[in-house]
């Protein structure tokens, strides 16, 4: 069953498209272990009627068989696509692939692993400690 949300926004796309307004297309996202392909699929089944681009954020998490349903739809663009596996590339020939390297989705999969930060000396913390008490004895006192 198609959620309201997104057929209200692909109304108001052809809304403003039936107006003249400069409209690129609409965008699948968000938070990637929300909903289900299915629930979305009959609005972008509805805009490709319409000859309305797509962009789909797809693959963040590991879904083959959404993925693959995804694929199957061929949306014009796809986004982040770090869990393609080599069964998706048979599904169709890709569509371009947005990649923005800054998304908190990238960090764990493509960052290197950050050493600890180095503890610090006994002796660093024993002036630290020593430092703290006087200004709080001169402050209490002073």
């Amino acid at each position: 069953m198609p959620l309201p949300r997104p057929q209200a926004t692909l109304d108001l796309t052809l809304a403003l498209m039936s107006r003249g307004e400069p409209v690129v297309g609409i965008d699948l996202s968000g938070n990637p272990i929300v909903g289900e392909w299915a629930q979305f699929e009959p609005t972008f089944q509805r805009a490709k009627s319409h000859h309305i681009r797509t962009a789909i954020h797809v693959a963040e998490v590991p879904a083959p068989e959404e993925v693959s349903a995804i694929l199957k739809y061929g949306p014009d663009r796809l986004g982040h696509a770090i869990h393609l596996e080599a069964q998706h590339f048979a599904v169709r020939p890709l569509a371009p692939l947005i990649v923005c390297r800054v998304a908190p989705v990238y960090h764990e999969y493509l960052s290197p692993p950050r050493p600890p930060p180095p503890s610090p000396r006994p002796s660093s913390i024993a002036k630290l400690r020593s430092r703290f008490a006087l200004r709080r004895t001169s402050a209490h006192w002073g």
